[in-house]
């Protein structure tokens, strides 16, 4: 069923993108068509729909709708000063803008929002790309993470998190929580001093070191990806943009040293390496964020074999979008 569904919004999609190219070459398209067929092609050629989106506010400066698609159009096409341009525009509108401009905005200033889980979250505009900031804004950002980790951390819990990213999830995880140990690593130092002032925003009580989790202790190469700080990894297979050295850790080792009961992971497909050998007798709970679409298929297979020979068991409930939710079942760890 969903597959016919997906097939049906396929279908859907050519016949609408069909209409408005009919529309386009007419003499004088409407205006709801312009805006249309220019938000179409954002994600292919965002130069492009941001200059057909300056034409329709030419003609009707006021058009919300064409300043919003024009937001979403320089944000993908990564101009910092031009969206600062557009958040400015959109800020001075005459119109009430949705919420998640709003939010949007808010952000880009560089000030703080509440998320969901009764987190606040502030980001560095310089630090994350415009394109990725919508996530936070609409909502979607680490929501399967956050969400899992509210429910997943107990009281006293000790816990392992790899990949700190902002530090939303820790902050999400601890919210209502006494007594838990939350060591967070992240690779990418241009994110730490984000961590730390939303780790002071939300008053939760965690560590954060600078190091990139893998196999390896010492120095390592950290690639920068094309969708931006999400994708980043120790694996060149993100849609490399960049790379530096930043300082590595086994995080093999570090499981085994920590003591944690519960681990967290969203580390770009670093995970797969680090499961595949890393002892788990001491976890009760994982939280993992899997990517299977940067390693083959047996690795993957193999590694969640291993997970529920482990005697793990998948919390359905908390588990989508590659998110994985583990516990034991035959532990008093109990169900999340």
């Amino acid at each position: 069923m969903r597959t016919a569904a997906k097939t049906d919004k396929r279908f859907g999609e050519r016949l609408r993108l069909a209409r408005l190219a009919r529309s386009m070459q007419g003499e004088a398209p409407p205006l709801w068509d312009r805006i249309a067929w220019h938000a179409a092609m954002i994600r292919d050629d965002p130069i492009a729909a941001a200059a057909g989106l300056e034409a329709v506010l030419a003609d009707a400066p006021n058009n919300l709708n064409a300043l919003l698609e024009l937001l979403r159009a320089e944000a993908r096409g990564g101009d910092r000063d031009r969206v600062t341009d557009v958040v400015n525009r959109l800020r001075a509108h005459p119109l009430p803008i949705p919420f998640w401009a709003q939010r949007f905005c808010t952000l880009w200033r560089g000030e703080p929002v509440d998320m969901d889980w009764d987190v606040r979250l502030m980001v560095d505009p310089s630090v994350i790309e415009p394109h990725v900031l919508f996530g936070f804004a609409w909502g979607g950002y680490e929501e399967a993470e956050a969400r899992a980790a509210r429910d997943l951390v107990r009281d006293g819990d000790r816990v392992l998190e790899l990949g700190c990213g902002t530090g939303f999830v820790a902050c999400a995880g601890l919210k209502g929580k006494t007594g838990v140990s939350w060591r967070a690593f992240e690779a990418d130092p241009d994110l730490i001093p984000m961590i730390e002032a939303n780790r002071a925003l939300n008053a939760a009580d965690f560590t954060i070191e600078a190091a990139a989790c893998g196999t390896t202790d010492g120095p390592v190469t950290f690639y920068s990806a094309e969708d931006g700080f999400i994708a980043a990894s120790v694996l060149d297979t993100c849609g490399v943009v960049g790379e530096r050295t930043v300082q590595g850790v086994n995080a093999a080792r570090l499981i085994a040293d920590d003591g944690a009961n519960v681990l967290i992971a969203d580390i770009e497909g670093a995970e797969y390496a680090i499961l595949e050998t890393a002892p788990l007798e001491g976890l009760e709970r994982i939280l993992v964020e899997f990517h299977p679409a940067l390693v083959d298929d047996a690795t993957h297979t193999r590694v969640l074999k291993r997970l529920l020979e482990a005697g793990f068991t998948l919390a359905g409930a908390y588990s989508r979008d590659g998110v994985w939710a583990l516990y034991r079942a035959d532990a008093d760890a109990g169900q999340p």
